[in-house]
């Protein structure tokens, strides 16, 4: 989905922040949520509260391919939701299928 050309198209969307890790997504995903008064989600840290553990020990336990499959699952949930703005772990792009749902669930 291309950027709303009118609030009306933000109405029941997400609005998925990407980028590098240390950009600044969660900073300034938290003001954009404050200003636009939904609620802010950070994949990260939802990642964390989820497992029960560190993103370096999902990493350690279950190599890359298993930490981006949590990660998606707590995308697909996300998803779901409505009015989020969503700061995104740095490599969430690398995968198809999030592309896709954050596409049809938002603007990224």
């Amino acid at each position: 989905m291309p950027w709303p050309k009118s609030d009306d198209d933000m109405n029941n969307n997400n609005l998925y922040l990407i980028g590098f890790s240390g950009s600044g997504k969660s900073t300034v995903g938290r003001e954009v949520a404050q200003a636009l008064g939904w609620a802010f989600i950070d994949t990260d840290d939802e990642i964390v509260r989820r497992s029960g553990s560190t993103i370096d020990k999902i990493f350690a336990d279950t190599g890359e391919e298993g930490f981006r499959d949590v990660e998606h699952e707590v995308l697909a949930n996300i998803a779901r939701r409505t009015h989020s703005v969503v700061s995104t772990g740095g490599g969430i792009v690398t995968e198809e299928r999030n592309w896709q749902l954050m596409a049809e669930s938002g603007v990224v």
